[in-house]
């Protein structure tokens, strides 16, 4: 039983780990606006500023909450703190339909 704690405290662990810094940290300047959606997906929010694009992704906010839930479950609430549920974006600018810079915020 107690075995089956742990590992279920260490697959919650693991569900919380962000797949996406992966993928953002294969960006690179220059790339175009189909390389950046075939590597990240469709962004959640689009915008325009300026001659500049602006494609924002969430970063960790499903992940993060789906751990959250996952640590409240496996430790009946004791450690649902484990988790963080905020979100950060990540945020692609584009010019002339290429990437000319990339950054994350909260």
């Amino acid at each position: 039983m107690k075995k089956i704690f742990i590992y279920l405290a260490i697959l919650s662990f693991l569900a919380c780990a962000s797949v996406s810094t992966a993928q953002t940290n294969k960006l690179s300047l220059g790339m175009t606006k189909t390389e950046v959606i075939e590597l990240l997906g469709e962004p959640q929010r689009v915008s325009a500023v300026s001659g500049k694009e602006i494609l924002e992704y969430d970063l960790r906010g499903k992940a993060y909450k789906a751990c959250h839930a996952l640590m409240g479950v496996a430790t009946l609430g004791i450690a649902s703190g484990a988790c963080n549920n905020r979100t950060d974006l990540f945020e692609v600018t584009l010019i002339n339909g290429k990437v000319d810079g990339y950054r994350t915020y909260e």
